[in-house]
């Protein structure tokens, strides 16, 4: 028989740290062992409001896991524990969050929904969580993040909510144009979103602008597409709906050296009052500020 977990982290880096959240998330997919499947790591997001800080998105990462036979969730649990505290930046406020897939989390989905558009805390994160039966752990600083790891936990079991930064056919290894065909065949289904409602066929090419982050919709990963020019014309050429091609194919290249450069070269990290890494706290204690990040 077979079980799906769900593996979510959030608030694992800096203002200034060279990688984010999900990095971190993609690097701990890859740590899994046998007989753990990564099916996707889905990208959450959550509010940017002035009364919570957070670092740069608000967007907590969560691990879409298959197993075959019974998990063993005290060895993910130490697995993630292990790999998060030993990458997360100091300073930041890294929190886990797991669970065994099922009706039982559906308090934690709505606990995710009420974090999508306001202001939540510690305490309510760990109240759903324990309904739940979810793990749910600070490893450090303000232990915030385990505010946005059950939110994203919450929102995965849903089916309807995030998209997919990595999937288990790794996205950055797609062709440029790809086959909506081949697309379906790794299990993306490809939907058009233009107003006539045309059908991309299987020999159709989709522009991706090497950039492919299908929509977790219904539990399954769609990419939402567009028609490259009329429609009518039925030429066979669609492009990814959620891309600014100009931005990604040609600004974005060159502006990310030269801020990375800035930042390093006259940047520093603020202080932060957290304390850094080394902290904890678990389920069962502790107040919370409302970060989420």
């Amino acid at each position: 028989m077979s079980a799906r977990i769900f593996l979510a982290l959030d608030d694992t880096d800096v203002k200034y740290g060279d990688f984010g959240t999900g990095k971190v998330a993609r690097l701990l997919a890859e740590k899994l062992p046998e007989p753990y499947h990564c099916w996707g790591v889905l990208r959450h997001q959550l509010p940017r409001l002035k009364e919570i800080p957070f670092t740069s998105h608000n967007s907590p990462s969560c691990l879409t896991i298959d197993c075959d036979g019974s998990p063993d969730l005290a060895l993910l649990t130490r697995l993630a524990r292990e790999h998060v505290s030993g990458m997360a930046s100091p300073g930041s406020d890294p929190g886990i969050c797991l669970a065994l897939d099922g009706p039982h989390l559906d308090g934690l989905t709505a606990f995710g929904r009420e974090a999508s558009h306001r202001l939540v805390t510690q305490a309510e994160a760990r109240a759903a969580a324990t309904a739940a039966g979810a793990v749910l752990e600070g490893l450090g600083g303000t232990n915030d993040g385990i505010i946005g790891a059950a939110a994203a936990v919450g929102l995965s079991h849903h089916g309807w909510y995030g998209r997919l930064s990595e999937y288990h056919v790794p996205l950055k290894e797609l062709p440029n144009p790809v086959r909506a065909g081949y697309l379906r065949e790794i299990g993306i289904k490809v939907i058009s979103l233009d107003r006539q409602a045309f059908i991309p066929m299987d020999d159709d090419l989709v522009e991706t602008y090497n950039r492919v982050r299908p929509y977790l919709w219904g539990g399954e990963a769609v990419l939402p597409v567009l028609p490259c020019g009329d429609p009518a014309d039925l030429k066979g050429r669609w492009r990814v709906a959620h891309s600014r091609p100009i931005l990604k194919k040609m600004v974005k290249p060159v502006l990310r050296p030269v801020l990375k450069f800035v930042r390093q070269k006259f940047m520093s990290p603020p202080p932060h009052p957290g304390g850094g890494l080394g902290g904890g706290g678990g389920t069962g204690g502790g107040n919370g500020t409302g970060r989420h990040s």
